[in-house]
């Protein structure tokens, strides 16, 4: 089975004393159909595959496998926009909780 998800990096700019910051988080996965994982193994890009297999062009540019796969469902920025919201986390409690995603 091959899946499909996607990793989100957040960097804080300009830096602050501490340093660099990094907020991470990852989509959720879906299996990607053998007709699609065998094309993109193949050296296809997903987009082109999509359109391939469906029967259009420039998907890639709308809904996203995931929007052709769930019908609209889930289209491409909805599924990115959970993930962004997790790789923002670190960010949003400014200085009420210090520390909070420090190391320990």
């Amino acid at each position: 089975c091959t899946e499909c998800f996607a990793f989100l990096a957040v960097m804080r700019s300009p830096a602050s004393e501490a340093g660099v910051a990094w907020g991470v988080a990852r989509t959720g996965s879906f299996a990607l159909p053998p007709r699609l994982a065998a094309l993109v193994k193949s050296g296809v890009e997903l987009g082109d595959a999509d359109d391939r297999v469906f029967g259009d062009s420039g998907s890639k540019r709308k809904g996203g496998t995931v929007g052709k796969l769930t019908r609209g469902l889930v289209d491409r920025t909805a599924y990115y926009e959970h993930a962004m919201h997790l790789a923002l986390a670190p960010f949003v409690h400014g200085e009420e909780f210090p520390g909070l995603y420090d190391a320990p």
